[in-house]
């Protein structure tokens, strides 16, 4: 949810396709950002495992910590 390191994590898009900017990236955050009440109500678990993501209402841990933490919840 950041274009800081560039347009996206595998690069830009091929010409002909839009590429995202810094207001749409803000947008897609911000209705994410939105959405983590309504999905804790339906139990919904997200956990954010992105090591550069700007998003802030979803608990940050690797992925491997993820797996672990989550292992017996299946």
């Amino acid at each position: 949810m950041s274009i800081s390191a560039g347009v996206h994590w595998h690069g830009s898009h091929p010409k002909g396709m839009n590429n995202p900017t810094e207001r749409n990236v803000l947008r897609w955050r911000l209705c994410l950002d939105q959405a983590a009440d309504q999905l804790a109500a339906i139990g919904a678990t997200v956990i954010n495992a992105s090591p550069t993501s700007a998003l802030q209402r979803y608990p940050k841990m690797s992925l491997m910590e993820a797996f672990e933490h989550h292992a017996g919840d299946a």
